[in-house]
């Protein structure tokens, strides 16, 4: 059942677009998954993770850390592009039902790459 959505931003002079839908399946797991058309343009060690207030803090970006995003870079400065669609599970722990945005941030410059406000169904 989709109980969010919503499209992404870029910021930070990064290229990102797409969008993105929040689902809760039967078991009562929550998946995230961008559309096929998601497109980042790259950075060393990206990951989504939520925010409740809207603004992500460091120690809210490893709190709710849920999808480190493959073929970037491993931390050495490489930066892939990313195409197509991405999947995987939030953890309960995340608080995805009240929180207001999605993510992407760097996990080893910590800043900010892209954003994507959550509009709950």
């Amino acid at each position: 059942m989709l109980i969010a959505k919503g499209h992404f931003e870029g910021q930070g002079g990064h290229e990102m677009r797409g969008s993105f839908r929040i689902e809760e399946d039967t078991d009562g797991k929550i998946w995230f998954t961008t559309s096929d058309d998601f497109f980042f343009d790259g950075s060393p060690a990206p990951g989504f993770a939520v925010s409740a207030s809207g603004d992500l803090t460091a120690a809210e970006a490893a709190a709710t850390d849920f999808l480190r995003l493959s073929g970037t870079g491993s931390g050495t400065g490489a930066q892939l592009e990313v195409h197509g669609a991405q999947r995987a599970e939030i953890p309960a722990t995340a608080g995805i039902k009240i929180a207001k945005a999605v993510f992407l941030w760097c996990y080893i410059f910590p800043s900010v790459l892209g954003v994507g406000e959550i509009e709950h169904v």
